[in-house]
């Protein structure tokens, strides 16, 4: 009986911690190709687990402002920064402007935006996510995320 109960305790700790620390997710477009491909599964944590810390180049699993719908994106700007898309490369600005090396994007890959050259600001909650695959220009202003919808962060893919 003893050994009935902690298989039965430790299948509810199980199942706690797949329903509530981890989630998988299911790549279904090309959006974040080369590093993600349509049909793989990506592994996230849940991202108040993870210390509310978030880096560039980190991928998270993100909800738009405005639907419920789930996206996959990769944070580029931080907090206080700015950034701004320029001859096909992506800028930041934090107290120094430096060029953003990325060398997860496709090779010949380069960023174009909707917008005019501009600085887009980001709030004391906010960063800047872009897909990897950049073959459509880019909405420097939808790309800004608050930190609230911002749901899970990519653990690996598989």
């Amino acid at each position: 009986m003893r050994k009935f109960v902690l298989i039965v305790l430790f299948l509810v700790a199980l199942q706690f911690i797949l329903s509530y620390v981890f989630t998988v997710h299911n790549v279904n477009d090309n959006s974040m190709y080369p590093y993600l491909e349509p049909t793989q599964k990506a592994l996230f944590v849940r991202f108040p687990l993870f210390n509310n810390i978030l880096h560039r180049g980190d991928i998270v699993l993100y909800q738009t402002s405005n639907s419920d719908e789930q996206k996959i994106g990769r944070i580029i700007g931080l907090p206080g920064e700015s950034v701004r898309v320029e001859n096909g490369h992506v800028f930041i600005n934090n107290g120094q402007i430096f060029q953003l090396y990325e060398s997860y994007l496709a090779e010949g890959a380069q960023t174009t935006t909707q917008n005019a050259q501009f600085w887009q600001d980001l709030g004391t909650s906010q960063y800047m996510i872009f897909v990897d695959n950049r073959g459509t220009p880019i909405d420097l202003s939808s790309s800004v995320v608050d930190k609230e919808y911002i749901k899970d962060v990519l653990i690996t893919r598989f």
